[in-house]
């Protein structure tokens, strides 16, 4: 068995492993996938050319704090049934780990299957998705509101910078942001 980076002529190989373990699509569609597996250091364990096992890490940043980290962001962990329970996965997170602190990365996160598993990686829940529904009418009347609404394309480029404008002025500032629960 070889642990080593996946080749961009094995990217077919990726998607395989992707399709068997994760068979609901990607929210982003195939497009979006192929940028970000094209973009990710691909880690995998093989027999031979079979691919047993991936981890991709995609190099994302993250401000915390105001402060802005290098970030490695954990996806496509999985490997076939039949190599499961064999230290497949803690091998390649363990040196997923190895090169994000050589990258610099020294912060990760990732959507975990199961938290007891990654906790064992030094990975914590710090945050949990919740599904809020509040009608239209009871939001407060905001009265006139200046500014407009405009729709941008990402297909043009235009829609993801105008986002990344957006996020670098207001989320990366060290303000405090107060919001009132009353």
């Amino acid at each position: 068995m070889e642990l080593r980076e996946i080749k961009d002529s094995e990217i077919e190989k990726v998607k395989e492993l992707r399709d068997y373990a994760f068979r609901v699509p990607a929210s982003g569609g195939e497009a979006d996938f192929n940028y970000w597996v094209e973009n990710a250091r691909r880690l995998g364990l093989f027999y031979g050319e079979h691919l047993l096992a991936q981890v991709l890490t995609y190099p994302l940043s993250v401000s915390i704090l105001g402060e802005r980290f290098s970030m490695g962001g954990i996806a496509y962990v999985a490997s076939f049934p039949e190599y499961r329970n064999a230290g497949l996965i803690r091998q390649l997170m363990e040196e997923s780990l190895v090169k994000m602190r050589e990258a610099g990365q020294l912060v990760s996160y990732l959507s975990p299957f199961s938290i007891p598993f990654y906790r064992k990686f030094g990975y914590e829940v710090f945050t949990e998705k919740v599904a809020l529904e509040i009608p239209s009418h009871a939001l407060p009347n905001m009265g006139d509101v200046p500014g407009r609404v405009m729709r941008f394309s990402s297909e043009d480029g235009t829609g993801i910078s105008v986002v990344r404008e957006l996020y670098n002025r207001f989320a990366l500032t060290k303000k405090k942001w107060h919001v009132d629960a009353r």
